[in-house]
């Protein structure tokens, strides 16, 4: 089994990452599923185009990628606004709970570039993270599996 898979495994035992279920994302999905295939859509990605990644801090920081613990169909803020401050609420969210690394603060910070515009991607596990991210987002909009 790859580090990668070992890390996803490891995190999916986690109570602070089972905590995603409890929060619907892109109307046909939890949060915890919509991490989980990015996770996974990111490591494919790389594998696909033969990249060298930290797996194990790419699984930690997809999975945390959308860590900010509401439901947003229910609150009270707009889509944009949603769009453009949840990746720095689940920066924030993760930090108290985990010990990340600059690459899995990266990840986290810069998923949503280029709505954020000033939160570009340093790393190939970041980029990847936001490509994904967008590609899966799609899938569960459309409802495709």
């Amino acid at each position: 089994m790859s580090e990668f898979y070992r890390t996803l495994n490891d995190l999916d035992q986690q109570s602070h990452i089972q905590l995603l279920k409890n929060f619907s994302q892109h109307r046909s999905s939890t949060t915890y599923h919509h991490c989980k295939r990015v996770a996974t859509m990111s490591y494919k990605l790389a594998r696909f185009f033969h990249l060298s990644v930290h797996e194990s801090q790419l699984a930690r920081g997809a999975m945390l990628h959308d860590y900010y613990l509401y439901d947003a169909m229910k609150e009270d803020i707009s889509p944009y606004r949603h769009g453009t401050s949840h990746a720095n609420q689940a920066l924030v969210n993760a930090q108290k709970v985990y010990n990340l690394t600059p690459l899995e603060q990266d990840i986290i910070y810069s998923h949503m570039w280029p709505l954020n515009i000033t939160h570009v991607p340093k790393s190939k596990e970041a980029a990847l993270v936001s490509i994904s991210d967008k590609i899966v987002a799609i899938q569960e909009f459309l409802n495709i599996s």
